[in-house]
């Protein structure tokens, strides 16, 4: 080997060794990356977390709801339910403290022409498997005429069960307040109409 070779041999084993030297250093002097916590994130678990509770829902189908509850209709009307100077008498009848959402309750008046033909409310109830959105039919005296389960993740035959005229017609104020209301989906259910039908008749109307 030859003196030239010898040094450029030299030089490439020397910057060989400085560009390893300055790794070395620039990996001691990289940070840690963090450590990712595990979180456990089951189905039910997340349904928890971001499923929406009780409370106010859209109406999704009106159209439809209306050909099937008021198929004489001619249009309908948006209002809310004010019921902030009833607390006291709402608590009593609820049986809990009215929510902030139930103080603002709204309601669509069904008319044909000018007469008015009933009333159509929605609510949001937490079923054994997720949210049941329910739409309640009532007539001109806040009696039901008919329950649509407009979204679910029960089974269907509940959904057809809670759907016939004569559940709703047996959900009654008084009867809810019995024991002789169910268990499970068919009590939140019953609640829910409950709930609705008490608001109804102590809501003050407005904004139509």
């Amino acid at each position: 080997m030859t003196s030239s070779s010898r040094k450029r041999l030299f030089l490439f084993l020397s910057l060989g060794l400085i560009t390893a030297g300055i790794s070395v250093v620039f990996a001691t002097r990289r940070p840690a990356a963090p450590t990712l916590q595990l979180v456990d994130a089951t189905n039910a678990q997340l349904r928890a977390k971001y499923e929406t509770g009780a409370g106010l829902c859209p109406w999704r189908n009106p159209d439809a709801d209306l050909k099937q509850f008021f198929p004489l209709s001619t249009s309908h009307r948006e209002s809310r339910l004010s019921v902030s100077g009833k607390q006291v008498e709402l608590a009593k009848r609820l049986g809990r403290k009215p929510t902030g959402e139930e103080n603002v309750q709204p309601v669509f008046h069904i008319f044909r022409g000018e007469q008015l033909l009933g009333s159509v409310t929605t609510r949001r109830v937490r079923g054994e498997n997720g949210a049941i959105e329910m739409v309640l039919a009532t007539d001109t005296k806040h009696n039901p005429i008919g329950l649509k389960i407009q979204r679910h993740r029960e089974m269907e035959d509940l959904k057809k069960k809670f759907e016939q005229l004569g559940f709703v017609q047996s959900c009654t104020i008084d009867s809810l307040a019995s024991e002789c209301c169910g268990t499970g989906n068919e009590a939140v259910v019953r609640e829910g109409v409950k709930t609705l039908r008490i608001l109804l008749e102590e809501g003050d109307v407005s904004g139509h």
